[in-house]
């Protein structure tokens, strides 16, 4: 798997934690700008219930940004750096 490493995120590595950052590489996949839930988790290894806790703290953080998928019809996450350039 190839990922992209001069995202800015990366130069935050130490203020994120170990969860947020496996959702950052996760999200951080040189093919796919935009990840399900669903596939968040299967990625991480990071429970529901955690998963959904993280994701709202990266959110508010504003370096993750939700989308809607018409094809899945699912909420979808994206890095704000990645899909907002």
């Amino acid at each position: 798997m190839t990922y992209r490493n001069d995202l800015a995120w990366i130069e935050k590595i130490p203020d994120y934690s170990e969860n947020e950052r496996r959702i950052l590489l996760a999200l951080s996949h040189a093919q796919y700008k935009w990840r399900s839930r669903e596939k968040l988790r299967s990625i991480t290894g990071i429970d529901e219930k955690e998963l959904d806790a993280t994701l709202a703290k990266l959110l508010q953080s504003d370096v993750v940004v939700p989308s809607f998928s018409k094809a899945t019809r699912e909420i979808i996450f994206g890095l704000k750096e990645r899909v907002r350039d």
